[in-house]
Formats: structure tokens, C-alpha cells, sequence
């Protein structure tokens, strides 16, 4: 199991219950790895061993900013130049031959992808919809309203390069960037209303990752609704914990990095360890996070209305789908007044949690519990053809 970009914990737990599924019916998972830190809070070594997964260690000169295409991202990442990525790959295609494995799943792991071209090796990609474009040429771009795509030459450049290195290997060149994609599935870990990427003409909906391993909310006393927020630091934190001051409602923030300050209204709770989102959504009335796609989907599928406060390219995007549909409003330029303003018409205006609740009635009988055993049996039917 392969995971080279992104950061936090959803990489690792997205692919835990999967590994479980497989390890129980007796086979051999390991895992190569972008942070082992992810590995060692959420995976037991005695059932699993993780590697380091090769990366671009030396920054990469001219870096794109805005990124405003996937592309861009995978320039700024190492595809930037032939040497670099020829160097990754190597690592990447020694640690498949240290491994001998029958199965690859690859999770954001474009460098990792590439090194498998010609491996007889089944390969599995997945993901939730941002790193696993659609099989279009050229990429879209992330803001559908931006010509990116159609003007600039960065994904023919990275192409070439990518190219330039299966010929290394005596590998046939990909038509287009895409093609980099290919595998015998691709499973997108989402729905269709939170894809990254709407109106794929193919795609195989399975549904957000299962959510396990956390705590029992505990929420504040106190009358009127219920808020939660999922927060990490960002320069207007404090202008949002005055306005969640201020509301005096029962209010539990779990913020997984930084520290709140020490004196906190008795209306507020503050927990650092990570917590149960299917009952968080259950027993509240409005979410606020940064548009993480486990915190978003938790929250639709409880029927419950966002605040989204997106900090990268990757949570604005899922942050502008779930504004299109209704369910939520997003505060992309973390302004204290935007903030407050749309925190209150979240409180205010019954549509918001309408849209949420309709959302949450088309998805009841969605079975995401059943998705590791599924996932197993997919894979058993790969290796077994």
C-alpha cells in the first residue's frame, strides 16, 4: 500500500481497515509510506511493516503558486525535472523488488505510479476524488472557470519527462499525462455530490472511508444548538473563537495541532484527541472544520450544515461543492467578518440544514462498514486472474 502526497492522518486511516480486511483472510500488507509518524499512531507493527516512501527532499526551483491544476502540483512536487524523478523511481522500483509484492494500491502516489509501468504487478488506485483525476486530456483545472488547461504547457513538459524516464526502463511511452492513472480499478472513496471533479463520465462511487478508533463527544452544558469544530491554527483562529464566544452555545473543538487559550467560557469544551464523527454529526447541530473530506462527509451524511474554512487548494475545492449544493457556506478568505456573518446564517437559515438532511436521507442505506470486506474481495479477484 503506497501513499506519497498529502499530509495528516486520512492517507493512513483510509487504507488501515482495507489492510485489516486482507491481513485476516491471511495476507501479507505492507506499506510504503510518506510520513511513518501516520504509521506508528495508527498501525500495529506486529501485524504490518512500513517503509519510507521516497520524496523530493531538495525544493524545486520555480515552484507554481497558485497551483491551479493538478500539473502544477505534481511540478512542484519533483516532476519538475528528469534526474529528479528518475532518482525517485529508482528507489521506488527497488523497494517493489525488496517487497516481491502481487498487489500495488496506490493512494496520491503519481512517483510511485510511474515506477510501477510495466511491473506484472495488479495496481489498485484509489482515493477520495482529488488524487485520482479524470480520465480527461488536458486535466481540468481546479477552478472550472480557469482557462489553466488550455494555456499553459506544463503538463506536456511533465509528460515528456515522465517518458523520458520509462524509456530508461525500457518502458512504452504514455500517450497522455493521464494514462499515468491506469489500473485494473480505480475506486474514488467519495460521492458523487462531494467529488473533487464533478461529472466524470466513469467513475466507481464507494462511499466516504470508514471512520474508526475515536472518542465519545462530550459536550458542554448548556441550552441551544450544538456546534462542533474540527480546527487547526490559522491567523484569524482567535477572531472565530470570539465569535463562537460570543454565541454562547454548547460548543466542543477538538484542534489536533496548537493550543487554545488557557481561559475558555464553561459553554466551551476543548479536546485534543480525535473524535467520534458519525456521533459528532448525530448529536450537533452545525459542523466547522476545514473542509477535510472525513469531517465533511460525517457531517452531510448525519444530515448536519458546514462552516468551511478551506486552507488549501484541495479543501476549497470539495468546500465550493458542498456551497454549490447548498449544505453549507465556506469562508475561503478566513476574514473575521465573513466568518461570523456566515456562521450566523448557518444558525439562522433552516435551508442550510435542509440541503444537508436531503443529502443524508439519499445516502441512509449507504453501507460503508461493508467496504473493507468488498475492497478484500476485489483484491482476491485480482489475484486470482
Amino acid at each position: 500500500m503506497c501513499w506519497e502526497l498529502g499530509g495528516d492522518l486520512g492517507h493512513v486511516a483510509r487504507l488501515r481497515p482495507l489492510a485489516e480486511a486482507l491481513r485476516t483472510r491471511g495476507h501479507r500488507v505492507s506499506f510504503i509510506l510518506r510520513e511513518t509518524v501516520a504509521a506508528e499512531r495508527l498501525l500495529d507493527p506486529g501485524h504490518y511493516a512500513w517503509l519510507q516512501a521516497p520524496l523530493q527532499a531538495v525544493p524545486v526551483s520555480p515552484v507554481y503558486v497558485p497551483t491551479r491544476h493538478l500539473p502544477h502540483i505534481l511540478h512542484n512536487v519533483g516532476f519538475h525535472d528528469e534526474q529528479a524523478l528518475l532518482g525517485r523511481m529508482r528507489a521506488w522500483r527497488n523497494l517493489y523488488a525488496a517487497l516481491s509484492p502481487d498487489l500495488l494500491v496506490f493512494d496520491h502516489s503519481p512517483t510511485a505510479l510511474l515506477a510501477a509501468r510495466g511491473l506484472p504487478v495488479k495496481r489498485i488506485v484509489l482515493g477520495t476524488g482529488f488524487g485520482v483525476p479524470p480520465q480527461v486530456s488536458p486535466l481540468p483545472a481546479f477552478d472550472a472557470t480557469d482557462p489553466a488547461p488550455a494555456t499553459d504547457t506544463v503538463e506536456q513538459q511533465i509528460l515528456d519527462r515522465a517518458n523520458a524516464t520509462l524509456r530508461v526502463f525500457g518502458q512504452a511511452p504514455l500517450a497522455r499525462f493521464v494514462d499515468l492513472y491506469e489500473a485494473d480499478a480505480r475506486l474514488l472513496f467519495t460521492l458523487p455530490e462531494l467529488d473533487h471533479y464533478p461529472g466524470r463520465a466513469e467513475a466507481d462511487y464507494w462511499g466516504p472511508p470508514l471512520q474508526d478508533g475515536a472518542e465519545t463527544p462530550l459536550w458542554p452544558e448548556g441550552p441551544g444548538k450544538r456546534v462542533f469544530a474540527y480546527l487547526k491554527p490559522f491567523k484569524t483562529l482567535p477572531a472565530l473563537l470570539e465569535t463562537l464566544r460570543q454565541a454562547g452555545l454548547p460548543t466542543l473543538i477538538y484542534t489536533s495541532q496548537g493550543e487554545l487559550p488557557p481561559e475558555m467560557p464553561t459553554h466551551i469544551r476543548h479536546t485534543s484527541k480525535p473524535v467520534d464523527l458519525t456521533r459528532v454529526a448525530q448529536e450537533s447541530d452545525l459542523v466547522i472544520c476545514h473542509a477535510g473530506h472525513g469531517t465533511v462527509s460525517a457531517a452531510l451524511l448525519g444530515g448536519k450544515p458546514l462552516l468551511l474554512l478551506p486552507r488549501n487548494i484541495e479543501q476549497r475545492m470539495l468546500a465550493a461543492r458542498v456551497h454549490a449544493g447548498g449544505m453549507g457556506l465556506s469562508a475561503p478568505a478566513l476574514m473575521p467578518e465573513g466568518m461570523r456573518q456566515k456562521f450566523a446564517r448557518l444558525l439562522e437559515e433552516a435551508s442550510f440544514t435542509a440541503a444537508a438532511r436531503a443529502f443524508a436521507e439519499r445516502y441512509a442505506a449507504l453501507a460503508v462498514e461493508k467496504n473493507p470486506e468488498r475492497f478484500a474481495a476485489l483484491a482476491e479477484k485480482l489475484l486470482g486472474s
